[in-house]
């Protein structure tokens, strides 16, 4: 059996949906300014232009912001990112950037899979603990994780749409079953 986790739908939906007014006041701006004009004409009540030079700047800035942001969250409702999967081959975890290939773990190297909780601005949230034998691919400083100690890598498992019980109780299964058919080379004398 193979597991994967991914985020939650909803979060993707949203952060499309708060570039979408990004995009089209940038829009707006680029193609007459009939809305902002309006606006403009409520704030300042005159005849003077409203517009500066460093509003094309800022509607430029607002357009690539806002398009980044409708683009990845669609990306991310399209085609999900898998936050961590499993196999019986190895544990496949995230941890490299949003658009970084995932970084494997050999079942061999993993050390245990635990449930646990993380301290971020006074909320308790939960988190996957992976305690791992050597540090190997594993980046210094991972993406949506920390490293606790010196071999236990903490995952946020906030926005997962997977209980994190029953991640754990996979992994957990999947590493003994991985470690039961392969067992560690005896070493020679």
């Amino acid at each position: 059996m193979n597991v994967r986790v991914r985020r939650k739908p909803l979060f993707p939906f949203f952060v499309a949906l708060a570039g979408l007014p990004l995009v089209a006041v940038a829009f707006d701006f680029f193609t007459g300014a009939r809305l902002l004009s309006q606006i403009g004409d409520v704030v300042y009540a005159s005849d003077v232009d409203p517009f500066e030079l460093r509003d094309a700047f800022l509607a430029s800035l607002f357009a690539f912001v806002g398009g980044a942001m409708v683009l990845w969250g669609l990306r991310d409702l399209v085609v999900p990112k898998n936050i961590l999967r499993a196999d019986a081959e190895a544990l496949r975890i995230a941890v490299r950037g949003p658009f970084a290939k995932s970084t494997s773990i050999a079942w061999s190297d993993l050390e245990e899979v635990a449930e646990t909780t993380r301290a971020v601005d006074r909320q308790v949230l939960p988190a996957l603990a992976l305690t791992v034998s050597a540090q190997g691919e594993l980046p210094d400083d991972p993406w949506g994780a920390r490293w606790i100690g010196g071999h236990t890598l903490v995952m946020d498992a906030t926005r997962w749409d997977m209980p994190l019980d029953q991640v754990v109780a996979e992994l957990t299964r999947m590493r003994r079953a991985a470690l039961v058919a392969a067992p560690p080379p005896i070493p020679e004398s």
